[in-house]
């Protein structure tokens, strides 16, 4: 009984889920005095708790959800940035969706802030930053992808005109 392995397993592959988490920090300076003076003199340090969803639930970011109807009040859908959002020329292996950038950046600043990203990737969190009026500063140690960067905050400032 002999048969074509290679059609048998056509369709198949070593059985890997691909990971869809990724950790997000937040950091900032020590706080001068308590977080509410700090907040008074500097506008930073406290959350935007209007964000909130539910009765006390921060959201999530959760790509792909499926047959968890019972808590999706506890999580914000995102859904992957689509080629257009990231630019038919952006090649980053991560680029994030705005509208995430954008609630984690209205979660921590106020107009006029300053969004600080180490590692701008694509530029993903320099739109979100100028989309909500703070200024940004980024930082990307990789000259395609600050290439990159820059050509989606040029593209964008174009299509406002």
């Amino acid at each position: 009984m002999m048969f074509n392995l290679h059609a048998k397993l056509s369709n198949r592959k070593t059985p890997q889920v691909k990971s869809c988490f990724e950790p997000i920090a937040v950091a900032q300076k020590p706080c001068e005095g308590t977080f509410l003076e700090n907040f008074l003199k500097h506008g930073v340090g406290l959350f935007n708790t209007s964000l909130r969803i539910g009765i006390n639930m921060f959201p999530a970011n959760v790509l792909i959800v499926e047959g968890v109807e019972e808590v999706l009040d506890k999580y914000f859908l995102v859904p992957k940035p689509t080629t257009e959002e990231r630019g038919a020329f952006n090649l980053h292996p991560t680029a994030k969706p705005i509208a995430l950038c954008e609630y984690l950046i209205q979660l921590s600043t106020v107009e006029g802030a300053v969004v600080l990203d180490p590692f701008v990737g694509s530029g993903t969190t320099a739109l979100a930053a100028r989309n909500l009026k703070r200024h940004f500063i980024g930082i990307e140690i990789n000259p395609e992808y600050a290439a990159i960067a820059r050509q989606r905050l040029q593209s964008a400032t174009l299509s406002l005109f």
